[in-house]
C-alpha cells in the first residue's frame, strides 16, 4: 500500500504522541525528501546508473536524446496537483516538435533542402 503525504504526517504525529520521537523524526525527514524529490522531478539528462537500468528494464533508453526530450516535456506538463493527462501531454509534445521542425526547415536554404 502506498500512503499519501498527509497519511504519513499523521503516522509521524502518532509516533511522537507515543514518545517514539526518533521514529517520528525519521519519518518526517523521509516525508521532506519525498516532497523535495516530487518538486524537483527526475533529472533525465544526468541519470544515475540505477535509473538507466530501470529505464532499460521498461524499454526506455535514457541515452537517446529524443527520449530524454520527450520525458522532460511530459514531466513539465504534469500538474503539481491533480491528474496527469498523458494524451494531452503527448499532443503538446508533438506540437512543440512540429514547430521545431518547421522552424529548422524555414531556416534552411534551397541547397540544404536538396532543391
Amino acid at each position: 500500500r502506498q500512503y499519501s503525504i498527509e497519511e504519513l504526517k499523521s503516522i509521524a504525529d502518532r509516533f511522537e504522541q507515543r514518545g517514539m520521537n526518533k521514529e517520528g523524526k525519521e519519518l518526517r525527514n523521509h516525508i521532506d525528501d519525498m516532497v523535495c524529490a516530487k518538486k524537483k522531478g527526475i533529472d533525465f539528462r544526468h541519470p544515475s546508473p540505477e535509473l538507466m537500468k530501470e529505464g532499460l528494464s521498461r524499454g526506455i533508453d535514457l541515452s537517446n536524446e529524443s527520449v530524454v526530450r520527450m520525458l522532460e516535456h511530459l514531466q513539465q506538463s504534469q500538474p503539481k496537483h491533480g491528474t496527469f493527462n498523458f494524451e494531452s501531454a503527448m499532443r503538446s509534445y508533438e506540437e512543440d516538435q512540429r514547430k521545431n521542425i518547421e522552424g529548422m526547415v524555414a531556416s534552411m536554404g534551397r541547397k540544404e533542402l536538396g532543391m
